[in-house]
């Protein structure tokens, strides 16, 4: 590679660019554009009627009083469990009757865990805004908030291996009972296997989701080479793409910027495509660990004589546009500004973001900013020398390497 072919610039790109260019990308318009909106209605009635039914279900003990033939539990007490049990059989009832009647339902027969999980958030008014905020989801269900609370995942596997208790998350035990309905069961043997297939799955709908839209029109490829150029500033570079998004576009199809390597480091269309939680989050003796982005992108790649890295040290300017910045990702920045000496090179960070809404224009800066304050200060907490680690942002604004520009 002679000196004009090195590249100059390292371009990261975010969901945020995809959908700067017109693409309806984002998770809201995934999840209603794919799921039957009778089958959500279902699940969402059915879980209320699931939670009615346990709330009057009769514990094992309370069971074992209701059939004995002959006990010392007094009159009125006895009167409540019938009561209870009556109650209990009229809501198992409905429960079954609208189970029935969803089962007829086809699209309702395709739906998996992700669904059902992401479902059952949605009725805790938990919203996605950005792609890393569904793969925090995925991280929450397979690991614990606090020391004090069991994960999603273990509280499942903890029911797996009581079931007749029917104790557990009320969540969890839907999960559990609906899958077994649609003969999807989990099982604790293999548990960490099937629900890894079901977020294949569920990765699987997406890509479909995505090559639909994108056979509606050509603009994207058109609208992403535009938005690319405001980022290069028509300056006639090489560059290198590094893209989380699944989409492609053309290369060197203008004078105005030359990529001299694309890599989509989550997948793309034409392949698999992942989602997942970043590996600092998960132990690798963890069995858990095959749902990190690394475990899965390492389980992907082939070898490839021809294969250049995207990271090369020519490059002395490093771009992020339509990235949320997400914890999720912050291993493939730490490797980033690492390879780059970040503290002691002179490479220049540029922040680009787009206005999509006027009336909340500083809304939409102010948290730009506070996403790039918080993953420079993550950063810097992970170099040996914790006072150059303090100070790194306030480096790089002094030596005018950090930047933040709106197009």
């Amino acid at each position: 590679m002679s000196t004009q072919e090195l590249p100059e610039e390292l371009i990261i790109l975010g969901n945020g660019f995809d959908l700067a260019c017109g693409l309806k990308s984002s998770y809201k318009s995934f999840f209603e554009s794919y799921l039957d909106k009778e089958v959500k209605k279902g699940v969402e009635e059915l879980f209320t009627s699931f939670c009615d039914k346990k709330e009057f279900e009769l514990s094992n003990e309370e069971l074992a009083i209701l059939n004995a033939t002959s006990n010392s539990a007094d009159f009125d007490s006895m009167l409540k469990l019938e009561e209870k049990h009556k109650a209990w059989k009229k809501k198992k009832s409905e429960f079954d009757i609208e189970l029935s009647n969803l089962l007829k339902n086809d699209a309702f027969v395709s739906i998996n865990f992700f669904d059902i999980y992401f479902i059952l958030n949605s009725l805790n008014e938990i919203s996605y805004p950005n792609w890393s905020d569904v793969e925090l989801a995925i991280q929450k269900l397979l690991i614990a908030d606090n020391v004090d609370n069991d994960s999603f995942f273990v509280n499942m596997k903890n029911i797996l291996y009581c079931l007749k208790t029917g104790k557990g998350k009320k969540e969890s035990l839907f999960i559990i009972t609906l899958l077994g309905k649609i003969n999807k069961p989990l099982a604790l043997k293999d548990i960490e296997r099937r629900i890894l297939e079901h977020l294949f799955d569920f990765e699987e709908k997406f890509k479909k989701y995505i090559n639909s839209i994108l056979q509606e029109g050509s603009y994207f490829k058109t609208y992403a080479e535009d938005k690319l150029f405001e980022i290069v500033n028509f300056n006639d570079i090489p560059i290198n793409i590094l893209t989380f998004n699944y989409t492609t576009f053309l290369r060197n199809v203008d004078d105005n910027y030359k990529a001299l390597k694309i890599e989509n480091v989550h997948g793309t269309l034409k392949s698999k495509i992942v989602f997942g939680v970043d590996d600092i989050a998960i132990d690798a003796n963890n069995n858990l660990y095959s749902f990190t982005k690394t475990s899965r992108m390492m389980n992907n790649t082939s070898y490839d004589e021809n294969s250049t890295p995207i990271l090369h040290p020519n490059i002395k300017k490093i771009k992020f546009y339509g990235h949320s910045l997400s914890e999720m990702d912050y291993s493939y920045f730490q490797s980033i500004f690492d390879f780059y000496d970040l503290y002691g090179s002179d490479v220049q960070l540029f922040f680009y973001y787009s206005i999509y809404d006027k009336r909340i224009a500083e809304d939409i800066k102010s948290n730009q900013l506070q996403a790039i304050t918080k993953m420079i200060h993550k950063y810097g907490a992970t170099m040996n020398n914790k006072d150059h680690g303090r100070n790194l942002q306030h480096k790089l604004l002094l030596e005018k390497r950090i930047h933040m520009i709106e197009i």
